[in-house]
């Protein structure tokens, strides 16, 4: 007598405990049909020529009336199992599903456990580049070139029945190396990209339990392109990439970069460091276009990547045990602010009441002996994207530096002082672009006033600016400036 499922009914579910082969059935308690419990059972693999007979026990779950005891309340007839198995089996189909037929295992032979490749080992070996797993020694088994079982694999495509009636088995040729000073198991060269192992034990010609489907070869990324964007506050790197084909057994994605020297050639880049590798990050399913396989990954300074450090990149896919060659190098992007990515004059903002003259440079007003107003145009950021393009998100803020000397008799200047001014962050009340066309950035100074001077005396003054919280934070002339003479005593 063989136990093949155990089930248990409550008032509000149904669970399986313990088991074999068995699939849900047809609704839950007070499902079925008639407002019956229906529950169907799939079972195989018994000895070929034997009779057999099912029997359904049931017991109650409550121990108020002392121990509960199964008590038999069906049984079905007497069932010959073929002596021999067809050159065909059609799978049973009821109620639109089908059942997976199972070939015979023998359970107390081992199950073949793939591990992940070391770097150090998959970088010592061209048969990684090839198709290969790495699997540990089979347990209870001696160590030897020559076991008394064999190794299969068969053709594994994600997302099939799991029904092993058409599989075909095949040998399996591997060979025998240590691993930290462990014994495994190198299988290559293999015939299939995705697949499942088993050993076969030749004397008893049986089978063990398959293993996990197993990626043996992943085809590397193609396409790498780096390039550089901004948001309100750091600076990024978009690498996107074209992958072969999809395949939900990718689940991970890992990159590197490498230190470029500064060269005027792009077609040779001369390294400067070795390769920095980053962990691996989950990757998403679901590709940046549809139709093209291309996804994309940010990195930016949390990766360790220094601003203003020319690069190149490379990534591969795989799983947690195997993974793919690294890409083909992308091109040089230097890390920092794009060329283009500069201040720029904003148009009138039609609300501030300055003269027309002040829109070509500095407009100095003369506010006492000793003090004086400068004036300046507005100034505008670059609107920044959201990391894939498609939404504006704003504009990042600046800061201003007024820089006043005084001009000495031989043409020199002797340094009088600087003042500091920053755009003024709008609240959520006044996030929108009607502030001077600001946006998220906020609303910008356009004067400041300079104290200290001496009457009567001739000064010199410039305008510099810079982005507040991205790059280097590099003051840039504006090319606005003035010279004039404070009034006399």
């Amino acid at each position: 007598c063989q136990l093949i499922a155990l089930y248990t009914y409550g008032p509000s579910q149904r669970s399986q405990v313990n088991g074999g082969a068995g699939e849900g059935g047809e609704g839950g308690v007070g499902g079925g049909r008639g407002g019956r419990l229906s529950q169907k059972v799939h079972v195989g693999c018994f000895d070929p020529g034997t009779t057999v007979q099912f029997k359904l026990l049931a017991r109650s779950l409550s121990h108020v009336l002392g121990p509960p005891e199964f008590s038999e309340i069906s049984r079905s007839d007497m069932l010959l199992w073929p002596a021999q198995a067809p050159s065909f089996i059609i799978p049973f189909v009821s109620d639109g599903l089908q059942a997976p037929c199972f070939a015979p295992e023998s359970w107390d032979l081992p199950i073949p456990v793939a591990m992940p490749i070391p770097d150090e080992l998959e970088a010592g070996s061209g048969r990684w580049r090839g198709r290969a797993v790495l699997l540990a020694w089979p347990r209870g088994i001696t160590v030897s070139e020559d076991p008394l079982i064999e190794l299969q694999c068969c053709a594994e495509s994600p997302g099939d029945a799991v029904s092993d009636v058409s599989i075909q088995w095949v040998s399996a040729s591997w060979s025998l190396i240590r691993v930290h000073e462990l014994p495994c198991i190198v299988a290559s060269p293999l015939l299939f990209d995705c697949c499942r192992f088993r050993w076969y034990s030749r004397d008893r010609r049986c089978a063990g339990p398959r293993s996990e489907p197993c990626l043996t070869f992943v085809e590397p990324p193609r396409n790498v392109h780096a390039e550089i964007f901004c948001t309100l506050a750091s600076i990024r790197v978009r690498l996107t990439f074209t992958l072969h084909r999809a395949s939900s057994m990718l689940t991970l994605l890992q990159h590197r970069f490498q230190a470029i020297k500064d060269s005027l050639s792009t077609a040779s880049p001369s390294p400067s460091g070795d390769w920095e590798v980053q962990q691996h990050v989950k990757l998403t399913n679901s590709p940046v276009s549809t139709g093209a396989l291309r996804y994309e990954v940010f990195l930016g300074e949390d990766e360790g990547l220094e601003l203003g450090v020319r690069y190149v990149f490379s990534v591969r896919v795989g799983d947690h045990r195997r993974c793919s060659c690294w890409s083909v190098s992308s091109s040089q992007v230097v890390f920092g602010l794009p060329d283009s990515f500069v201040p720029a004059l904003a148009p009138p903002a039609g609300k501030r009441v300055i003269p027309e003259t002040q829109e070509q440079g500095l407009l100095v007003e003369a506010l006492s002996l000793s003090s004086i107003r400068c004036w300046w145009p507005e100034f505008r950021a670059p609107v920044v994207f959201s990391p894939r393009g498609r939404t504006a998100i704003g504009r990042p803020c600046l800061e201003y530096r007024l820089d006043v000397s005084r001009c000495l008799e031989g043409g020199g200047l002797e340094r009088h002082g600087s003042v500091l001014a920053e755009d003024q962050e709008l609240g959520a009340e006044g996030n929108h672009e009607g502030s001077h066309g600001l946006g998220a950035a906020g609303v910008a100074p356009f004067e400041a006033t300079v104290n200290g001077l001496l009457p009567g005396t001739r000064y010199f003054a410039a305008l510099a600016v810079r982005f507040a919280r991205l790059g280097t934070r590099m003051w840039q002339k504006t090319g606005l400036k003035a010279s004039f003479e404070t009034p006399g005593a």
